[in-house]
């Protein structure tokens, strides 16, 4: 799956961590990190725990960040660093920025 932003547009992105049976895993307590990547092209998402205990979580940029973002294709993933210290990451995925044809 690809995500896409248009530049100048807020960027929400719902997401929820989910065990291999389907199953939301907590989050209570850990800190969510994500970034962008192309080469050294690097834009960093703000990350809300929105119900910590069904797993559920916000990937935000405002539009005056995403308006100064490249249109090109990203790599992304997303980081969950638990209270204990351990480190898990998603799968790495694809996040396009496209051209905004409508500026006002």
């Amino acid at each position: 799956m690809t995500l896409a932003v248009k530049q100048g547009d807020t960027l929400h992105v719902q997401g929820e961590r989910l065990d291999d049976e389907g199953q939301p895993v907590s989050i209570t307590g850990s800190t969510i990190n994500a970034q962008l990547r192309h080469g050294n092209d690097v834009h960093t998402l703000q990350c809300e725990i929105v119900d910590g205990e069904a797993g559920t979580f916000t990937l935000y940029a405002p539009a005056a960040a995403t308006a100064d973002w490249p249109a090109k294709s990203y790599r992304f993933d997303v980081e969950f660093v638990s209270a204990d210290g351990d480190v898990d990451s998603t799968v790495t995925r694809r996040f396009r920025v496209d051209r905004d044809n409508t500026r006002v």
